[in-house]
């Protein structure tokens, strides 16, 4: 009743990009894992707490408790780093971080910008926690 027929440019550019896919996908999808692990190797080295184990390019870094965040984010949007920040209460109060995407457009120069944010992240509020808590999996039923 509440549907209908799905809307033309929706299905084209659904369609045309099925056909990127066919042409580039496993090249951009090559592309992106390697920016998604140099963005997650060179944040763990700078001593941040990665949440990504699969290397997904949906990144996760820890931060700390609610105001670490709030300054770390001022800092790094200061130094033109697009990042959505995770805070309480979307994160527990002291596990607060920066959630970053990546994407096959990004550049070099943008890993760049962002490890000199992190850098400077640190510079100014020290090296980021590391938080003795672990991710646990649901229990099983």
């Amino acid at each position: 009743i509440f549907s209908g027929p799905i809307p033309v440019a929706s299905l084209a550019s659904a369609r045309a990009g099925l056909a990127v896919n066919r042409r580039e996908g496993d090249h951009r999808r090559a592309v992106l894992r390697d920016l998604t692990g140099r963005l997650v190797d060179g944040a763990t080295e700078r001593g941040y707490r990665v949440e990504n184990e699969l290397r997904f390019p949906v990144v996760n870094l820890g931060t700390g408790g609610v105001e670490r965040t709030i300054r770390a984010s001022q800092i790094m949007w200061d130094h033109g780093v697009l990042f959505t920040p995770s805070i309480f209460p979307a994160a527990p109060l002291d596990r607060g971080g920066f959630r970053l995407s990546v994407t096959y457009d990004n550049t070099e120069a943008e890993l760049e910008c962002l490890f000199r944010g992190l850098d400077a992240v640190a510079d100014e509020l020290g090296a980021p926690p590391v938080s003795s808590r672990r991710l646990q999996p649901a229990p099983s039923q």
